[in-house]
């Protein structure tokens, strides 16, 4: 199952995801405070693993791994994700918005390598089928939304001078996501 984007598009995709996640890094090791209704550290962590294995996923290398490789990173990722919802809840904490919403797009990409090689017996010829196709562009709208609405704050961020470093780790994910899943679609 091969994920690799082509061309020019994958190098962008993996410098661009690569650069998120290096910002994200930074911001969860120096303490940078965050608005916690974003999640602070917890949020800028999820990045940094979610960003990392949507660059790695995109290389060559990592784009001829059995699907199955890329499942369990994404199947791990989800459980991870849904504890981090549970232990919000379970303190009433003002992360669970964003805890909620790493859980879904964690879930995207997993559901993004669900796509099963099916052999047609009469042409002979593979077929990579997602299921609940609407699911998946659910997934595409939903992050290419957010995507839009966060490069506007960001937009407006920078045209007021006020820091929008903290934005790009969320933006790159969001396309990145809304990216995988519409190319898993694709398929």
């Amino acid at each position: 199952m091969n994920h690799a984007l082509p061309g020019p598009v994958a190098w962008i995709a993996i410098g661009l995801c690569s650069t998120a996640a290096l910002v994200a890094a930074v911001d969860a090791r120096s303490g940078t405070p965050t608005n916690s209704r974003y999640g602070g550290r917890a949020t800028e962590l999820a990045h940094v693993v979610m960003l990392v294995a949507m660059a790695v996923m995109w290389t060559p290398a990592g784009g001829d791994l059995p699907a199955t490789v890329w499942r369990g990173v994404f199947a791990v990722l989800t459980i991870a994700m849904a504890g981090w919802v549970v232990v919000a809840i379970g303190r009433r904490g003002e992360d669970l918005g964003a805890a909620i919403y790493h859980c879904v797009a964690a879930f995207a990409m997993l559901y993004a390598t669900l796509g099963q090689q099916h052999h047609h017996h009469v042409h002979g010829e593979a077929e990579n089928a997602l299921p609940v196709p609407l699911l998946g562009w659910a997934f595409v709208a939903i992050f290419t939304l957010d995507a839009v609405i966060t490069l506007g704050a960001w937009t407006w961020q920078i045209a007021h001078r006020r820091p929008a470093r903290a934005l790009l780790p969320h933006l790159v994910m969001d396309a990145a996501t809304a990216m995988m899943v519409w190319q898993a679609l694709s398929a």
